[in-house]
């Protein structure tokens, strides 16, 4: 035994297969890691779920669906409706109902453009506008 390299001096014998499985050891999180990480997802999760919602816009808490129907309603009064132009547009009123002024330049029948300062009053009723007034229209 004068050979100091054998397998028997290191304590292996020949015969026997020594295998070795590779032992992964991933500690625990420290509980505040863990909790961030869990809130971090939860928020994340609730953005996304945002993004998807089907939110319904009330448009008639700021005006614009109705001075949408105003602009349409003075449309349907002028004759000549390819070259209206509408400016110096307020809107004024709450919920469901309001008023609209402002100028409109249309063309008459010999063609030249006519400024009319108009007042559109409507109502929401049943989910569509309804014309409460229109007045200043020549």
């Amino acid at each position: 035994m004068a050979d100091s390299g054998s397998a028997n001096d290191r304590g292996i014998c020949q015969h026997d297969v020594v295998t070795y499985d590779k032992i992964v050891y991933k500690p625990d999180l420290p509980p505040i890691r863990r909790r961030t990480k869990l809130i971090g997802a939860m928020i994340v999760v609730v953005l996304i779920a945002l993004c998807f919602w089907p939110w319904e816009h009330d448009d008639a808490s700021d005006g614009r669906d109705a001075q949408t129907a105003c602009e349409n309603l003075v449309k349907d009064r002028l004759r000549s409706t390819s070259s209206i132009r509408f400016s110096d547009l307020a809107r004024s009123g709450a919920s469901d109902t309001w008023t609209i002024t402002g100028d409109v330049d249309a063309g008459n029948n010999v063609g030249a453009s006519i400024r009319s300062h108009f007042t559109c009053t409507v109502q929401l009723r049943d989910g569509h506008w309804q014309l409460q007034s229109l007045t200043g229209l020549q």
